[in-house]
């Protein structure tokens, strides 16, 4: 999508139903923001085969619609396999990812490029770049 609006432009926002003619998914490329913050602890090496997940966050003070994605994995510190946070959605789009969500909306996400990327944004963090998959529920 070229704009965040577009992101459920193309559902009927009260029931989630894909609009005459449109298709029932697409898919675009997300960055992952924060990879800078993550990259020491929960996710030193990205790679495509990474299992992820975006879960809505409702406790962050930053962005009320916070979309966090999260990796599965074993982590040193824990010593078990559990989903741990690795990133967040851009704010330009969470609020429309939190919705699409909130209607039930399924995702799936991957990596799209292992290699690092700066943010366009003024802070110029690090970030992964990911490949999402919005559908409707059948």
């Amino acid at each position: 999508f070229t704009s965040p609006s577009q992101l459920l432009a193309v559902w009927s926002v009260q029931s989630l139903q894909p609009l005459k003619g449109m298709q029932s998914s697409f898919t675009a490329i997300v960055a992952s923001r924060g990879y800078h913050v993550y990259m020491k602890s929960s996710w030193k090496t990205p790679m495509k085969s990474d299992l992820l997940r975006i879960k809505i966050n409702p406790n962050n003070d930053e962005d009320p619609y916070c979309v966090e994605i999260q990796r599965y994995g074993e982590f040193k510190q824990l010593k078990v396999k559990q989903w741990i946070k690795v990133g967040h959605v851009p704010r330009e789009i969470s609020r429309h990812v939190n919705y699409f969500l909130q209607l039930g909306g399924e995702t799936a996400v991957c990596v799209h490029d292992t290699k690092l990327h700066r943010s366009l944004t003024a802070l110029k963090g690090l970030e992964i770049l990911l490949e999402m998959t919005f559908k409707i529920k059948s």
